[in-house]
C-alpha cells in the first residue's frame, strides 16, 4: 500500500512536491502538476457545495463536462477562489499557492491536449481524499 504524505500548512508544498516525484512516471510537467492541482481544490469546492446545498453541486456546471482546455482551467482558478470567498471557506491558500507555483513554472502556451488536461484534472478530483492536510486559517492582510 501507497502512504501518502499528511500535508500542513508547513509543508503543504514540499508534500506536493514529494508526492509528484513518488509518481514521476505520471507527472512529467508542471502543466500536468497545476491541472492535477486544480482538481484537488475543485474537489474541495465541491464538498462545501454538497454540505451546503443538501446533496447538491451547483459548481459543477463550470467543468464544461470535464472537457478542459488551458483557457478554461485559467478561467476555473478565479471561479474557485471566487466560491471559496463567497462561503467563507477561503482557508486553502497554501493550496493556492502550490498550483499558482506550477502554473508559473508551467507558463504558456501549454503543449497538453485537451484530453490530458481534462485527465489530470479529473484524476485530481477523484484523488483529492487521499490528501489528509488540514486548511489553513485565513491569513491577516496587516
Amino acid at each position: 500500500m501507497i502512504e501518502y504524505p499528511r500535508l500542513n500548512a508547513d509543508n503543504l508544498n514540499l508534500g506536493f512536491e514529494e508526492f509528484f516525484q513518488t509518481f514521476s512516471g505520471l507527472f512529467q510537467g508542471d502543466d500536468q502538476k497545476a491541472c492535477y492541482l486544480m482538481g484537488v481544490l475543485c474537489s474541495k469546492v465541491l464538498d462545501i457545495q454538497w454540505h451546503l446545498h443538501q446533496g447538491r453541486q451547483p459548481f459543477f456546471r463550470h467543468l464544461k463536462g470535464l472537457n478542459l482546455d488551458e483557457a478554461k482551467i485559467h478561467e476555473l482558478l478565479w471561479r474557485l477562489k471566487s466560491k471559496l470567498v463567497e462561503y467563507e471557506r477561503d482557508y486553502y491558500g497554501g493550496l493556492e499557492r502550490a498550483i499558482a507555483e506550477r502554473f508559473r513554472l508551467a507558463r504558456s502556451p501549454w503543449r497538453m491536449p485537451s484530453s490530458e488536461i481534462s485527465f489530470f484534472f479529473t484524476l485530481g478530483m477523484c484523488e483529492a481524499q487521499l490528501f489528509d492536510f488540514t486548511p489553513t486559517t485565513k491569513e491577516d492582510p496587516s
